[in-house]
């Protein structure tokens, strides 16, 4: 037996378990940052440099602080500087778990938590925090040069606004349209296979409804040929006044009957 209809099965089996997921997508933030310069000047900047943590993407906004925790600003440990008021922490990634550095900003009234990167890259993960978080805190993402930048905002002593907000609520990942391309071409070949399983089963069984029926008719006692050459045997129907009908001692040789009128015989 062909092993197609087992493969198939096995492909169809794949095809089935390789639909693509619902859109996978993240928001990325607005930071904005207000301080004066030297001179006295308001100087205001605002950029589409953050990702916000999954389920984190809420708006916020407050004095920026350093989450120095005795070690540096890694935020792994508290207190860093409590305050009664709401303010936005700035802590860098690494040293423990982001869920530590989210819950040390909740204990210290932290609005918001930026955690910025603690290696040069040029993409920005993506952060997969509790949902028990979700609500409390915005928690957002970004380069390390630009967590450098704010560092050395608040080293001069400049006190630095901060504003987060929504830039874009769904963002698709480039490596997504690279997944459906390929679930594309998966089922493009499912197609194709499952295609060429059908026709192989309809010839399958067309082939094995003609053996059947040919083994039929050998059991029978007739073939196609057998057929053929008794239909090329002359016949006549026998009449009232036939020879056959009046000679009472004449008789069909294979059923034992008398001949009757109108009785169809093969002329041997």
């Amino acid at each position: 037996m062909s092993p197609w209809p087992v493969l198939s099965f096995l492909l169809l089996a794949v095809c089935s378990t390789s639909e693509a997921n619902p859109q996978d997508c993240h928001a990325t933030a607005f930071i904005g940052i207000t301080y004066r310069d030297r001179e006295g000047s308001e100087i205001s900047i605002k950029s589409e440099i953050g990702v916000f943590a999954e389920g984190y993407a809420l708006a916020a906004s407050g004095e920026l602080y350093r989450a120095y925790d005795g070690f540096g600003d890694l935020g792994c440990a508290t207190p860093w500087q409590n305050t009664s008021y709401q303010r936005v922490a700035l802590v860098r990634r690494g040293g423990c778990t982001v869920e530590t550095k989210i819950e040390n900003a909740i204990r210290e009234n932290a609005s918001a938590v930026i955690i910025y990167n603690n290696r040069d890259s040029l993409r920005l993960s993506r952060m997969k925090i509790a949902s028990k978080y979700r609500g409390l805190i915005s928690v957002v993402f970004t380069y390390k040069w630009k967590g450098d930048e704010l560092i050395m905002l608040l080293d001069s002593g400049v006190p630095v606004l901060l504003d987060l907000s929504v830039a874009n609520p769904c963002v698709t990942d480039n490596f997504q349209h690279d997944r459906n391309m390929q679930l594309v071409s998966i089922s493009f070949l499912c197609f194709i296979v499952l295609t060429i399983s059908l026709a192989w089963l309809v010839f399958y069984h067309v082939q094995r409804y003609r053996d059947i029926q040919a083994r039929e008719r050998k059991a029978g006692g007739y073939t196609e040929a057998d057929e053929k050459a008794l239909k090329a045997i002359p016949t006549k129907t026998i009449k009232a006044n036939d020879k056959l009908v009046l000679d009472e001692s004449e008789c069909c040789a294979i059923c034992i009957d008398p001949y009757k009128a109108a009785d169809i015989v093969r002329t041997l």
